[in-house]
């Protein structure tokens, strides 16, 4: 219905836009495009849920992708598309949509075919279902490039030597680390404490007193190289999205001091939250210490 009163309205741009959308919907080819995209979003979805949590290693985020992967090849076959084709034809005949047409298709030209006679589907179930494997294996290669390879592979196994103490050759092709020292550090560390990501270890050495934290300055080394390159980067981008909302039209003369501080203080909210409004007001009691310099003019 809206889209009927927006094709009727006086402004040509508007009505044709409507009308043409509204001419796209009355087809089932629509809905079976729908019912296809749902069905490939469904586990990207999952996965993009997946990796953006906070605590994640590079091999789980590895065995996730594999699981995807899997479960797109099961549905690489005749019977699951077919399954998707009757969805789309159930819906079409309860709306009384136009039914599933080949779209109209050029005929190439012959420096491109020669004088062999050019490949037509023989009805829209066929056509379709090869552009459904199409969309299938596109999302394999780029599942390939980029996480098939020698720098994700590198970074797993830094991860098992930090996480597992198991000594890999790969940690002599770093300089800053001393294998000998890293081995006795991680037994000396495991014996203390319980972790079971990188990220866990980082918090771990970084609440400890500098005393302790010397003793154990080759795993520091290795975790400041595991956190240079992240397992994903969502937070990163969760930082970038959230200056959206502190820098808004109304705020557009907040200089830049106050704004890394505030967004640091965003960044940080889990442990600000925690503070009462005593240690608030002890933290802006010291001489030193003002509100505009602590957040910036």
């Amino acid at each position: 219905m809206a889209l009927e009163e927006m094709a009727s309205c006086s402004s040509p741009g508007t009505s044709a836009k409507a009308n043409g959308l509204h001419g796209t919907f009355l087809k089932a080819n629509t809905v079976l495009g729908l019912l296809m995209a749902e069905d490939l979003m469904g586990d990207l979805e999952c996965l993009n849920t997946s990796l953006q949590l906070r605590k994640q290693t590079v091999s789980g985020m590895l065995e996730a992708v594999d699981h995807v992967k899997t479960s797109m090849q099961v549905k690489r076959t005749e019977e699951h598309f077919d399954v998707l084709f009757s969805k789309a034809t159930a819906v079409a005949t309860k709306l009384d949509l136009q039914p599933i047409q080949i779209p109209h298709v050029g005929k190439p030209t012959k420096r491109y075919t020669g004088q062999a006679a050019a490949h037509i589907h023989p009805d829209a179930q066929s056509l379709y279902r090869v552009q459904f494997y199409n969309a299938l294996d596109t999302v394999n290669t780029q599942f390939i490039e980029r996480f098939e390879h020698a720098g994700f592979h590198k970074l797993q196994q830094l991860e098992n030597v930090l996480l597992h103490g198991d000594m890999d050759k790969v940690v002599e092709e770093y300089p800053e680390l001393n294998s000998r020292l890293l081995q006795v550090q991680l037994a000396m560390f495991g014996a203390n404490y319980t972790y079971e990501t990188s990220s866990d270890v980082a918090s771990i050495i970084w609440e400890m007193v500098p005393e302790v934290r010397g003793l154990f300055g080759q795993m520091e080394a290795l975790v400041r190289l595991l956190l240079v390159v992240p397992a994903s980067s969502a937070e990163a981008e969760r930082s970038f999205s959230a200056l959206r909302r502190l820098k808004t039209w109304l705020r557009s003369s907040r200089s830049q001091t106050r704004l890394n501080n505030v967004a640091i203080c965003h960044v940080h909210q889990k442990k600000l939250t925690g503070w009462t409004l005593k240690e608030y007001a002890s933290l802006l009691s010291v001489p030193t210490i003002s509100a505009k310099r602590l957040l910036g003019p």
